[in-house]
């Protein structure tokens, strides 16, 4: 009898529904199919997307897309070829994923959003089939997954278009390390098309978005780890395949980062790395482990007094309840023997781990940004896994200290049930100031439109009276999306438009816009520069700069409105 006869590898078991626990072997298993799991997760991750994906619009640099893409019209190549140039080409992919989904829905935005919440649902599916297919215990990798699907820091991936590259990304990086993973499993000759696919995921997902590479690096990890244990458990080993497959990722990634370090302008490779990490540590843990760690309590607190939207409300609360249910009734065996065997310590331990993974591309750039709710929270869609393993970990750690498996299993249902209500709620309710954002500028443009049913050929026109957030949310800020918004509603190439504000100026040269202290742009005098007034639908000519400077310190200052304090790109903090 072969060595493997009467065994049953890991990838097996989970095949037919029976993963190990991490850490505690083949013996942990308990028979349960996976499918049920998959449902539920992908049930719950689109329900928490009801309460605003049907209100969500476009913002900031999305009416820079659209405008171009609108004027680009015809096939997906023309589509394609008119994006890529908008400093894509260090994300190609990126630029395949606007023209395609602008080819199908064109500038109407919820078939986007739409696209983007059947995106991250099938992220956080792939996400629980890897962590069964790596050997996980079922009540770890559905926790983990759930609570990532769920998590509100990454809230910008969720409702921004210009976000929504970090979301594929991450999905091709799952469907990576999945394909890998058949790759190993496998002993015919499918398995280098496995293997194929899993390579061009992977190329997919630097290209998307660069930062999954940390992940893609890792995977290099559990390729070796997973392929000594596979060669252990059968007759003939075989180190070649899985070496063939371990140099072929590695080489692939680094071909592919070297492309995007050659192509991009934000790339600082030039040292002090010793400073990024910490940077992590000094700015990134507050935000991750405190504004949403052990702050959450306060988070509801300060939402629920503010008065929030009550289909958020309900609906979080529908997803706390179907989870605490859910964990209650289903394998509750199963449940019971994870609660004692799996070790919920090196659960945490990995957790930390992949969070500062998740902040690795800070080791090639400094312009990454650490925000609770702006836009700059784009960037953790990947550290946020971190945060889902090391919040679970201590959920688990929290059950496996009580009497007994039983009363741990129950402990958990209801632990796991309110964070997954707390954090649903908190997402939830971010998204609603991106959902008011887009009602504001539907009428803002009303207005516009009815102030100027046509404007000439060349025209400038600057906003004013108008508050440029909604909480993190950009009504209207910059001048690339005024300007993307006016060539959409006059369907003009030629009209640009801009946002004044406090730091606006009148110069000899033009009236100049700041964004970020560092965006400039200059507007010179003439018959064809205009500030429109929202709040008062007046409008004002600025000939000349005497003119300008009376605007600014005159009417501009004391009509303005009474905004809250915002910061250019990550809006007003709202926790």
């Amino acid at each position: 009898m072969s060595p493997r006869a009467g065994r049953v590898s890991s990838f097996d078991r989970v095949a037919h529904g029976r993963p190990p626990g991490l850490g505690d072997g083949p013996s942990g298993a308990h028979a349960v199919s996976a499918w049920p799991d998959v449902a539920f997760l992908a049930v719950i991750v689109l329900v928490s997307c009801t309460p605003y994906v049907g209100g969500l619009g476009l913002y900031s640099d999305d009416w820079a897309f659209m405008s171009t893409l609108h004027d680009a019209g015809g096939s997906f190549p023309r589509l394609f070829g008119a994006i890529l140039p908008m400093e894509m080409s260090t994300r190609p992919v990126q630029a395949v994923l606007l023209a395609a989904l602008y080819a199908v829905f064109g500038n109407d935005p919820l078939g986007w959003h739409v696209t983007n919440a059947f995106v991250l649902t099938a992220t956080v599916v792939l996400f629980h089939l890897s962590l069964r297919a790596i050997g996980f215990a079922r009540l770890p990798a559905l926790l983990i997954p759930l609570v990532f699907g769920l998590l509100p820091h990454y809230s910008t991936d969720r409702v921004w278009i210009a976000a929504f590259q970090a979301n594929a990304a991450l999905l091709l990086y799952f469907a990576s390390l999945g394909a890998d993973l058949q790759f190993l499993r496998r002993a015919d000759a499918r398995r280098w098309l496995w293997k194929g696919l899993g390579s061009a995921a992977l190329v997919a997902s630097a290209l998307a978005y660069e930062v999954t590479a940390p992940l893609l690096l890792l995977n290099v990890v559990v390729l070796g780890g997973l392929g000594s244990f596979e060669r252990a458990r059968r007759a003939t080993p075989r180190l070649g395949p899985t070496l063939a497959g371990i140099v072929s990722n590695v080489v692939l990634l680094a071909a592919t980062i070297g492309y995007k370090l050659s192509t991009t302008i934000r790339a600082d490779i030039s040292g002090g790395y010793i400073h990024r990490v910490l940077r992590i540590v000094r700015e990134a843990v507050p935000v991750h482990f405190g504004d949403y760690g052990v702050e959450l309590p306060a988070r509801v607190v300060q939402i629920l007094s503010g008065g929030p939207a009550p289909w958020v409300v309900a609906v979080a609360a529908l997803i706390g309840l179907a989870t605490g249910i859910w964990l209650l009734v289903r394998d509750r065996e199963g449940a019971e023997t994870a609660i004692r065997r799996v070790d919920w310590r090196a659960i945490t331990g990995l957790g930390a781990i992949l969070f500062v993974a998740g902040y690795g591309v800070t080791l090639m750039t400094w312009e990454i940004g650490f925000h609770a709710t702006g836009a700059n929270n784009r960037t953790a869609i990947v550290a946020a896994i971190g945060v889902a393993f090391v919040f679970v970990g201590v959920l688990g750690w929290i059950a496996r200290s009580l009497p007994s498996a039983r009363t741990g299993r129950r402990a958990i249902a209801v632990l796991a049930g309110m964070l997954a209500a707390v954090v649903a709620l908190i997402t939830g309710s971010v998204a609603d100031h991106w959902a008011d954002a887009a009602r504001e500028q539907e009428a803002v443009i009303a207005a516009i439109h009815e102030r100027f049913p046509d404007v000439p050929a060349g025209t400038t026109l600057l906003l004013d009276g108008l508050c440029p957030y909604v909480g993190p949310a950009p009504v209207f800020a910059t001048g690339w999306d005024v300007t993307g918004m006016l060539q959409l509603t006059y369907d003009k190439r030629d009209v640009r438009g801009d946002v004044i504000k406090p730091n606006s100026e009148a110069t000899p040269e033009g009236l100049r816009t700041t964004l970020f202290d560092d965006v400039i742009n200059v507007y010179p005098y003439g018959s064809d520069l205009y500030a429109y007034h929202v709040a008062s639908n007046d409008v004002y000519p600025l000939p000349d700069e005497e003119t300008a400077r009376r605007y600014l310190e005159g009417f501009s200052t004391m009509a303005r409105p009474a905004c809250p304090r915002y910061s250019d790109g990550d809006g007003i903090a709202i926790f």
